[in-house]
């Protein structure tokens, strides 16, 4: 073999030493990204798991009497699920506006309280009601009662920071018997504008002795695993309770959700 040759050779060993390279280094950035994908996967099913937990964990603590016993009254509380702290916190349904029941000068007096500029608060209460009363057809998918709180966002002129603020105050369930206490600041100017339609009075009953000592709360347990701005993992349930500590799941929402 002449040198000219060898040195052809040389160029195709040191070619093909390139190409192995480049080929090992591309299979160990692909697995690094394969084990951070993995391993993402894995805290988000930890995540989900602790919420789940957290939320029969405070399904518990109401019924409990005494320390060591949960209010529904908003405030935030604190459960440890494995390693994960879990933060918990209980709200009365029966202190919101309901979407799908409210008048349209009710739900305007709502977006005005949470900030949106009276002539558009009108346009957008109205908008709402027409949802609500339309059928569902081809050209028109999204229609009838809302499912879900986040399906607000397909109400043309309702921003995304007016629902922020505009959700917590609302609920799709009947809130069954209030809790003694004051509604939140922003639902009782609303109503103090727009009082709610009465409700006729449960007939009563036939047995003047007999009482009815179950009373029924709809409530949502929200459990948030990391940042409350910006959390891993959230979950909200709607929790229908009776005075035998009985209850009845009526939403299970993870955080996305529409």
């Amino acid at each position: 073999m002449n040198r000219s040759q060898g040195g052809f050779a040389v160029l195709i060993i040191l070619w093909m030493l390139a190409l192995l390279a480049l080929i090992a280094d591309r299979m160990i950035v692909v697995g690094r990204s394969e084990v951070r994908i993995a391993d993402n996967l894995r805290m988000a099913a930890v995540a989900e798991a602790a919420a789940d937990g957290a939320i029969f964990e405070g399904i518990y603590r109401l019924g409990v009497k005494g320390p060591g016993g949960w209010n529904i009254d908003g405030r935030d509380c604190h459960v440890s699920v494995g390693r994960e702290n879990v933060l918990v916190r209980l709200e009365d349904e029966s202190m919101k506006i309901n979407l799908n029941a409210a008048s349209a000068p009710l739900l305007q007096a709502l977006l005005q309280q949470v900030g949106m500029p009276s002539g558009e608060a009108r346009e957008v209460a109205a908008r709402i009601v027409l949802r609500r009363t339309q059928v569902a057809r081809p050209e028109v998918p999204l229609a009838g009662n809302f499912r879900t709180l986040g399906q607000l966002a397909t109400v043309a002129g309702m921003s995304r920071g007016v629902m922020a603020r505009l959700i917590p105050h609302l609920t799709l369930n009947d809130p069954g018997a209030r809790a003694p206490g004051p509604l939140d600041r922003v639902v009782a100017a609303a109503l103090r504008e727009v009082p709610p339609a009465p409700v006729a009075k449960p007939a009563k009953p036939a047995n003047p002795n007999q009482k009815n000592t179950i009373t029924t709360r709809t409530f949502m347990i929200r459990a948030l695993i990391g940042s409350p701005d910006a959390p891993l993992f959230e979950r909200d349930a709607i929790i229908s309770l009776n005075g035998n500590q009985s209850y009845r799941i009526l939403s299970w929402q993870a955080n996305g959700d529409v």
